[in-house]
């Protein structure tokens, strides 16, 4: 199987949301009670007027199969840091998808490295993720490739 991962242009809209709806709807199976399915954002109208804009600060990787096909993406970008922090800025993750059936191969990993080469070449010097802590797969694949537990955020319902 040859996947490359590319940069991300307007004509990989399509495919990324679908991805996206598949992440939402992910996240909704973790957590219902919290997260909303990919029926119940209605983001389609939003993604795609989102990233029809060009911005510096924010990449996009996909990774594409031997069919032209995005099977998975990350999504990062440039953040202001914490006024604790000693560095000004940060790379943060927001978003990475792998297909369920090209997850295992490698892919996370390639556009994991691409989009931490891309923050190295703009200076940054610390990238930060969230996970939800029931995701156990993505803790363990951050944490293999070297991320370490910083900050717990804790959510407390008052409903």
């Amino acid at each position: 199987m040859k996947i490359k991962i590319l940069p991300f242009f307007k004509k990989d809209l399509s495919g990324v949301l679908k991805l996206h709806l598949k992440l939402a709807d992910f996240k909704h199976h973790l957590d219902n009670h919290y997260y909303l399915s990919s029926k119940e954002q209605k983001i389609k109208k939003d993604f795609v007027k989102y990233f029809q804009k060009k911005r510096s600060n924010e990449k996009i990787f996909v990774a594409k199969n031997e069919k032209n096909e995005i099977v998975g993406y990350i999504f990062g970008g440039i953040e202001k840091a914490s006024h604790f922090s000693k560095e000004k800025k940060v790379g943060e993750i927001f978003q990475i998808f792998v297909e369920k059936d090209y997850r295992s191969k490698g892919i996370g990993l390639s556009l994991l490295k691409k989009i931490l080469s891309w923050f190295k070449k703009k200076k940054i010097k610390i990238v930060q993720v969230e996970s939800d802590a029931k995701n156990h797969s993505a803790l363990l694949f951050y944490q293999k490739q070297g991320f370490k537990e910083k900050i717990k955020t804790l959510i407390k319902d008052l409903v």
